[in-house]
């Protein structure tokens, strides 16, 4: 049996151990939707970096010229890539790891959100759930609030909001925690490549 509205009877928060790396799924209070973040220690080469640095595409965990463009890397953030530090071999993090939307997020996690406040100091890459096409429960209707704060919007946005709406997908828990392994893994493998470089 289907449950139709997963989110008021899932767990707002989760803590789980992925990959040796400690993971947090957080409901994010403004949107409805989960988030997923894998934490990383100061020993990882990335550890302080923001998930727009540009790495070596060698560094990435991924065959990053074989990856399909999909909803695990951010358009916009394919966009923004430097070109000439792209022909270069750089790519920044957030397109070179594969999860829902992208790498949305890096730094310290406020401390009430910190499942893992033993392990600190720990650096977060996370990603979000409320991407075009990611239906965000604590939105509402998208429509309403441009009418609610009297902003007209064009006929064609309209339709193409709408059609956005109906088509969206909630994205559970169990999406989330595979998202996070996923993740997980990845940083887990930049570690271990960057050791053993050092090797």
């Amino acid at each position: 049996m289907k449950i139709e509205k997963p989110w008021l009877t899932e767990p707002d928060r989760e803590q789980l151990m992925e990959h040796g790396l400690p993971c947090v799924i957080h409901r994010n209070p403004m949107t409805g939707a989960l988030n997923g973040y894998a934490g990383v220690a100061d020993s990882h080469p990335w550890f302080g970096k923001s998930y727009d640095d540009k790495v070596l595409m060698t560094e990435l965990p991924l065959e990053f010229g074989t990856r399909e463009v999909d909803d695990r890397v951010s358009c916009l953030a394919l966009f923004c890539q430097d070109r000439e530090k792209f022909e270069a071999g750089y790519v920044s993090i957030d397109v070179g790891i594969s999860v829902h939307g992208g790498v949305t997020f890096s730094g310290r996690m406020k401390k009430d959100w910190n499942l893992f406040p033993e392990r600190d100091p720990l650096w977060w890459f996370g990603f979000d759930c409320s991407h075009a096409g990611d239906l965000a429960p604590g939105l509402g209707d998208p429509l309403a609030v441009f009418d609610k704060c009297g902003i007209e919007v064009p006929p064609e946005m309209m339709d193409m909001m709408r059609s956005m709406d109906t088509n969206a997908v909630y994205r559970d828990i169990a999406y989330v925690r595979k998202e996070c392994r996923r993740l997980a893994h990845q940083l887990a493998v930049v570690a271990s490549t960057e050791s053993n470089r050092q090797c």
